[in-house]
């Protein structure tokens, strides 16, 4: 979760770029408690995903409070009844509030195919509120290897992987600690075609 934000400041001509990182809360309404996966995520998210919204905007991350939750979850946690607005309290202590609904993505989408993490794409939320509701650093961190957490990126129409691929490398052989060097050997650009977007993968050196 560290590399994006050093290569957004030292690759300004990326469009827009988006950490995700995934970590269970209790969440509350009123008396009632679940267990909740939450997806955590750059205000860009929404622009690299083009979601279809129910209530709400495409704005909803920019909200430092703010979740966007599926039409699923939302009938799970209210019913029938509008969402936005509504408050969500995580762990009992830290309250959010609904900023938008969307409508459920086909569970064969990147962003429900996971097979490294049991999730499905039912809340996501600014990282402003995983920093006040566990003390989360907003620069990210280094040691954060797991293959499900994922760093989003759009190119402009003149940049292309091969471009990306050597500023991902200069990022990490230039920032990235030495420790962590001897076990990584660099980052790996993947294509996803239909949103035009590319994802990160930490690479393994042979043991």
């Amino acid at each position: 979760t560290a590399v994006g934000p050093l290569l957004a400041a030292e690759a300004p001509e990326i469009e827009a770029i988006a950490r995700s990182y995934y970590q269970a809360f209790l969440i509350s309404i009123d008396d009632r408690n679940y267990y909740q996966n939450i997806g955590f995520t750059d205000p860009d998210f929404t622009k690299i995903f083009h979601l279809s919204y129910i209530e709400g905007a495409a704005s909803a991350l920019t909200d430092p409070a703010g979740v966007l939750i599926t039409e699923s979850l939302r009938r799970k946690l209210f019913g029938n009844t509008p969402a936005l607005g509504r408050t969500i309290m995580l762990d009992h202590k830290t309250p959010v509030h609904v900023t938008a609904v969307v409508h459920d993505l086909p569970l064969d989408s990147h962003l429900n195919s996971s097979l490294v993490l049991e999730h499905r794409f039912s809340m996501m939320a600014p990282f402003t509120v995983l920093r006040d509701a566990a003390g989360y650093k907003m620069e990210g961190d280094w040691d954060n290897l797991s293959l499900g957490n994922l760093t989003y990126v759009q190119l402009p129409p003149n940049r292309d992987a091969a471009w990306l691929q050597r500023a991902a490398d200069a990022v990490f052989e230039g920032h990235a600690p030495k420790t962590l060097q001897k076990i990584v050997s660099g980052f790996k650009a993947y294509s996803l075609h239909r949103a035009n977007t590319l994802l990160w993968e930490a690479v393994g050196s042979p043991v």
